[in-house]
């Protein structure tokens, strides 16, 4: 007997170096939650994990420019984040820290049992800098990309998305001191798995755009090495390689490994959520990674679905790369004080583009919230509740099935903008229909808005949580009759915009 599919979904690990905004909850949170609370509404068996990843080097530069330990600064953040989630009402099933003894440990293991055998010891040339007299990474630094001259701090451009190779002739400046670096040449281990074209092909479906494919097929992370010369991070105990640490892309990855190790049903199917400037690392080694830990024929059924969100750009600059600024708040620890979670759920739901980036406002937000949270959606109920209907009769039509049909297509290819536009059609024909209703008093068109927004309840709850499901508390549907209480439910005010 086949088992049941058990869906996993992982969400990219928040970089404890900075508070959560809005781009870092769409770029893979927030969808991984829609996907979830849709699963469980399917009936399906599903869990949703993530982690804080808790190193890397602009932690550890902040804790430089702080006087404080990284592991304290890292923690801060950490804990920021559990409560941010917990006021957008998402949930995780597992959520780790990779500076747990139980990710170290599992790391160290995973090095010693699976990717040992296969090193390559190398030599190859790492940024010095002779002022603070320290190795630094690329996020340590800044340089100009070898392809098309931008200015990058990482190991892929973002505009043009090749991956930087560090050599002998290279320039750099460090982000601390902005001196110019000394190139040195070290010892290193080399990532010593190369992709089939069976593999990538498999992968390469996931790929947003043809340009990404090509850089894809190009194999741009093939050779990586996995050691970094840093005081801050997850070493390898047995490595014949001291004062190094293993590069935070392979041990933060290696995060997904150890959160579905209990899982051991064979019959899994994964979807990992990030957004597109972390797609090479999801696509090369954590595929690696995971082909590395199985056998050939379990390779042959790896079922994975890399889910890829644009970037949330404000005054046209990536969130993660906009200074603060008081008139465009987007950090949620500052949204909650103003804003309903309901309303950032929704608003963001609209802001989900396949293919293009979109802009945040925080006055559009504001916006969004008396216009189309409160007035279309909070005031629908009133406006229900002050037609005084305790009970109507009960059928599905085939429009409230062709709309669920459509939100059940959108909420599985995770087209969350598709969907978006679905809620506003069905609670703008529900509000036209209470107009109709208003002016003609035909009871036959109050009782069709009702049950046409009635028949999208759990639909609208996997979104607007709070609201709707207080909603379906004061609401029982069976399959001839619907019930209706809605006395005291929720009021919202609508937000004044000071400029």
């Amino acid at each position: 007997m086949i088992s049941e599919t058990k869906k996993i979904i992982f969400s990219a690990l928040p970089y404890s170096h900075g508070d959560l905004h809005c781009g870092r909850i769409l770029g893979s949170t927030l969808p991984a939650d829609f996907l979830k609370r849709y699963f469980l509404l399917k009936n399906k068996k599903v869990v949703h994990y993530s982690g804080s990843d808790m190193f890397g080097e602009l932690i550890y530069l902040k804790a430089l420019d702080l006087q404080k330990n990284p592991n304290e600064i890292a923690l801060s953040y950490h804990e920021n984040f559990l409560k941010d989630f917990d006021f957008l009402n998402i949930s995780f099933d597992k959520y780790l820290k990779t500076n747990s003894f139980e990710h170290i440990e599992f790391v160290n293991k995973f090095f010693d049992e699976q990717l040992c055998p296969y090193l390559d010891k190398v030599l190859n040339y790492s940024f010095f800098c002779n002022y603070c007299r320290r190795f630094l990474s690329m996020r340590g630094i800044f340089t100009k990309c070898f392809y098309c001259k931008e200015t990058i701090s990482d190991d892929v451009c973002e505009k043009c998305w090749n991956h930087f190779k560090i050599t002998k002739d290279s320039i750099a400046n460090c982000k601390n001191c902005e001196r110019i670096l000394e190139v040195k040449e070290v010892q290193n281990f080399r990532f010593p798995i190369v992709l089939t074209q069976q593999q990538r092909n498999k992968i390469i479906q996931s790929c947003p755009t043809k340009y990404l494919k090509k850089l894809f097929n190009k194999g741009i992370l093939d050779g990586r090495d996995i050691l970094r010369y840093s005081p801050y991070g997850i070493a390898w105990t047995n490595s014949e390689i001291k004062n190094t640490i293993i590069y935070v892309w392979i041990e933060a990855l290696l995060s997904y490994l150890q959160l579905e190790a209990s899982d051991s049903n064979n019959n899994l199917e994964r979807f990992f959520f990030f957004g597109k400037d972390n797609f090479h690392f999801h696509a090369e080694i954590l595929h690696k990674l995971y082909f590395l830990s199985r056998s050939p024929e379990s390779i042959q059924k790896f079922n994975s679905k890399l889910i890829i969100r644009n970037f949330l750009n404000c005054n046209n600059k990536k969130l993660s790369s906009s200074k603060f600024n008081e008139k465009e708040l987007f950090f949620i620890k500052d949204l909650k004080k103003i804003v309903p979670s309901d309303t950032i759920r929704f608003y963001l739901l609209e802001k989900d583009l396949l293919n293009r980036d979109s802009n945040y406002s925080f006055k559009e937000l504001i916006n969004f919230h008396n216009k189309i949270y409160c007035n279309k959606f909070i005031n629908y109920f009133h406006r229900i509740q002050k037609c005084s209907p305790k009970s109507i009769l009960f059928k599905k039509t085939k429009l409230m099935l062709d709309f669920q049909n459509k939100l059940d297509i959108s909420f599985e290819l995770s087209n969350l903008n598709k969907t978006y536009k679905l809620f506003i059609k069905i609670i703008d024909l529900g509000n036209s229909l209470l107009d109709k209703y208003i002016k003609n008093k035909n009871i036959r068109t109050l009782n069709s808005s009702i049950k046409l927004i009635i028949n999208s309840l759990d639909y609208f709850e996997i979104i607007m949580p709070n609201f709707f499901s207080e909603i379906k508390d004061k609401i029982k549907v069976t399959d001839t009759q619907i019930s209706l209480n809605l006395e005291n439910i929720s009021r919202f005010k609508k937000i004044e915009f000071f400029n």
